[in-house]
């Protein structure tokens, strides 16, 4: 477990070292949990404030309300004590993701897009599978957005 005071400012590499733990809890759990990805003003130096919130977008093997469940707990149980209130955006589910790298074009892949909107260069990705992260940051493209 990570050791850390209880306090909501958290630097980047202390909330890295905290998602990653849940992450790696919940995926032992399901191993349809892949992780999340952070974004907003956690990400961006100097724009998060002490009672800034953690902006998360889960990444999940494909549609699971048990995988969902296994990470909002952990997250719950390992982020308790900072008292850090957490926003979460849409899912991201690694076999539309793959879906949509081979169709290329089409409403869908429009839709997956919006999914992901969030995500930028600074966005952290804190993800146990290095071939989805290699397929979402493709996919994305976040070192292209601001």
């Amino acid at each position: 477990m990570v050791e850390l005071s209880t306090k909501r400012d958290l630097s980047k590499e202390e909330l890295t070292a905290l998602l990653r733990e849940v992450v790696q809890e919940a995926h032992k759990k399901d191993n349809s949990v892949l992780g999340v990805i952070v974004f907003g003003s956690r990400t961006h130096e100097g724009m998060a404030r002490p009672n800034s919130d953690v902006d998360l977008i889960p990444v999940l093997r494909t549609i699971s309300s048990s995988a969902e469940y296994v990470l909002r707990d952990s997250e719950k149980r390992i982020l308790a004590p900072f008292d850090l209130i957490k926003d979460h955006k849409s899912t991201i589910y690694l076999d539309w993701i793959d879906q949509a790298l081979m169709l290329q074009t089409g409403d869908e892949v429009e839709s997956i897009h919006r999914r992901c909107r969030w995500i930028d260069k600074d966005s952290i990705f804190v993800i146990v599978d290095h071939d989805a992260e290699r397929k979402i940051r493709e996919f994305v493209k976040p070192e292209q957005r601001m």
